[in-house]
């Protein structure tokens, strides 16, 4: 898929992709699923489409169609996946860092946007949660279903972090 038809937005200066276009949701065998935020992420990050990453969703964090992926769900499948070393589409989990009450470890209140602008790898892929909701930051772009909850002001941008799952090609 080309650049062309990837749906865009850019707030204070940083790119965001629709990832629904980014990895073929809309011609899925799955068209139509809901709450599929870590879905999504999980496709953006591993170079998968839309259909295998909702089948490693299904088997890593317990995801139902159209139901989510709860909070610890998600922690513990990361977790498992970085633990035993589980290639995924041939890439792995190297890293967790987590944050705030969802990790239960203490807050140090980093933004969406302080992180991005100061501390991510312009070269990576990562999993990034917030309250709610989780986004894929590959290469420094935003790749998120939601384009309309960044608002023209950036409000995801003004989250706080609760987990950052880094995500590296084997």
């Amino acid at each position: 898929m080309t650049t062309d038809t990837i749906r865009t937005n850019k707030i204070k200066g940083i790119d965001i992709w629709d990832s629904k276009d980014f990895c073929g949701y809309n011609t899925s065998d799955n068209y139509g699923d809901h709450n599929n935020c870590v879905t999504l992420a999980l496709a953006a990050c591993i170079d998968a489409d839309y259909d295998e990453a909702f089948a490693l969703s299904k088997l890593y964090f317990n995801r139902e169609h159209s139901v989510g992926t709860r909070p610890r769900n998600l922690r513990l499948g990361m977790e498992r996946l970085r633990d035993l070393s589980i290639n995924i589409n041939n890439h792995k989990v190297t890293e967790i860092e987590l944050r705030n009450a969802w990790s239960g470890i203490r807050a140090n209140n980093t933004k969406v946007y302080t992180w991005i602008q100061n501390h991510c790898d312009k070269r990576g892929k990562y999993m990034i949660v917030v309250r709610g909701h989780a986004f894929a930051v590959v290469d420094g772009i935003i790749i998120d279903a939601c384009l309309g909850r960044w608002g023209r002001n950036g409000t995801l941008l003004n989250c706080t972090i609760q987990g950052i799952f880094k995500i590296e090609k084997i």
